[in-house]
């Protein structure tokens, strides 16, 4: 897990500028208990946070938190796995669903999700898209 504070770089590109909000603290899990142990010391310290899966939206505070807060963020879980009989995909919530897409492509399976390759895993299957057809689609299919 990679913690970065103060003097970080935003790698993660946004669709527009006004939804970055420079956090005082980054933290990157790399699998599903540096997640936990994020949230438990967050908690512990009862700081401000946000998660940023994607970063696509452009609202001010949905995939950023200002200088007072820790982002988490999800870039590092982006595995994509299928299984044996091709019915189920696992996908990691920091995954953009172009590169969800391009990794299936190769397997000849097909996922339902964004149909903008920049747009987030984590973010629209849990109802961070402004389309609630899609959204319930997404979401049934977890």
């Amino acid at each position: 897990m990679t913690w970065v504070c103060l003097g970080f770089l935003l790698t993660t590109p946004c669709r527009s500028e006004s939804c970055v909000a420079e956090p005082h603290c980054i933290i990157q899990p790399e699998e599903a208990q540096d997640v936990s142990t994020a949230v438990k010391v967050i908690n512990f310290f009862q700081v401000k946070f946000a998660v940023r899966s994607g970063g696509h939206s452009p609202n001010p505070g949905w995939s950023s938190v200002g200088s007072q807060g820790i982002l988490l963020d999800l870039s590092r879980l982006n595995s994509v796995s299928l299984s044996a009989n091709g019915q189920i995909a696992s996908v990691g919530p920091g995954l953009r669903w172009g590169e969800v897409d391009k990794a299936l492509d190769a397997e000849k399976a097909v996922v339902i999700g964004g149909r903008l390759p920049t747009v987030g895993v984590g973010g629209l299957i849990l109802g961070g898209t402004l389309r609630r057809c899609l959204y319930l689609w997404t979401e049934r299919s977890v």
